[in-house]
């Protein structure tokens, strides 16, 4: 028996700029793997494609509450490195895209999102190949308080991208026996 549990998968609609994934986190499991692939997109706007969470009254979080850092790694020139404590969105978890044709994805693991005596934390790598060009990242992200997450939302940050139909989303739950995992 495998201990990653597929809990939901989610495949993107043309035209919209917005995935809400609701009631995905549960107490049973403290450690999720989310795998996004085969993002398009419908027009040609390039946009990042993002993530926020999901609280356990149903609202978005998005407000400057986010504190990440990431590493950006470019095909044509050097990398950069972005990071904030104070953003309203987790940038880049599935790269960019635009309308070239490219696909972009990436994963994401997800810690302690319903234990309201932990942060939630992620880590996160993705890439995609907006206007021809390579984009890599490798992230973290603390959710700095004490709350419920049950789900997420992935969003595109510019008002006029939309997804094209096809990009997958997938939810695992991770069971760890730290009973037997000294054996």
């Amino acid at each position: 028996m495998s201990n990653l549990r597929l809990i939901d998968e989610t495949t993107t609609l043309t035209g919209v700029s917005t995935v809400n994934m609701e009631n995905v986190f549960t107490s049973d499991f403290d450690i999720y793997l989310i795998v996004g692939a085969n993002f398009m997109a419908n027009n040609s706007t390039a946009t990042g494609i993002n993530m926020r969470l999901i609280n356990s009254g149903g609202a978005t979080v998005s407000t400057q509450v986010y504190d990440y850092a990431q590493e950006v790694h470019k095909g044509e020139t050097s990398k950069g490195e972005n990071y904030s404590d104070n953003e309203t969105r987790i940038w880049n978890v599935f790269s960019g895209m635009d309308n070239s044709g490219q696909g972009s994805g990436g994963t994401i693991w997800l810690y302690n999102p319903t234990d309201t005596d932990k942060f939630t934390m992620m880590t996160w790598k993705s890439a995609g190949q907006p206007g021809g060009n390579l984009r890599g990242y490798n992230g973290h992200c603390i959710y700095p308080f004490l709350e419920k997450i049950t789900g997420y939302q992935i969003e595109l940050n510019e008002a006029a991208g939309e997804f094209l139909a096809g990009g997958k989303i997938r939810t695992y739950g991770l069971r760890v026996d730290w009973c037997n995992y000294n054996k």
